[in-house]
């Protein structure tokens, strides 16, 4: 048996986990003083359908869900906090998109959610930028993120 063949099954389940990982969300975190500015990245499709009607989403394979949320250590406990927040993407292309951001208030808590649309495996770079009430100093938060389109990723059944 060749080399190829002995580690195919190895080589295609390594890439499933990672496609895998990459569909879940990722918190990308930033801390200034006693604030913190938290966002993380999701395809809709991910969402449980009941989550996404709550929210107005229309699940699609090709959409893409930032949620950010912004805490203030009082205490010792984060709590979130409102604040007015920018969120804009930039591809490797150079497009710039602005991404209409809504709060969500569930149990006395706040959080952020936007909705963009993203072409397959496309690499964007996020920048957030939060003013906390109350806070005197802006929270800045860049980081790179890659969604994949469901059904869009290779069919890695073994080959007879």
């Amino acid at each position: 048996m060749s080399f190829q063949m002995r580690h195919k099954p190895a080589a295609a389940a390594t890439v499933m986990l990672l496609a895998s990982a990459l569909a879940w969300p990722q918190a990308h975190t930033r801390q200034l003083g006693d604030c913190t500015l938290r966002s993380s990245t999701v395809s809709s499709v991910n969402l449980p359908a009941e989550t996404a009607r709550a929210h107005g989403i229309e699940r699609d394979p090709r959409r893409g869900i930032v949620n950010v949320t912004v805490l203030k250590n009082e205490a010792g406990i984060d709590k979130p906090v409102p604040a007015r927040l920018q969120v804009q993407t930039l591809n490797l292309a150079g497009q710039r998109r602005d991404i209409n951001m809504r709060p969500i208030t569930a149990a006395g808590r706040i959080s952020y959610l936007g909705v963009y649309e993203f072409v397959h495996g496309e690499v964007l770079d996020f920048t957030v930028t939060a003013q906390p009430e109350n806070v005197g100093q802006p929270l800045d938060l860049t980081y790179r993120d890659r969604l994949w389109a469901q059904g869009d990723l290779p069919d890695f059944a073994p080959q007879r």
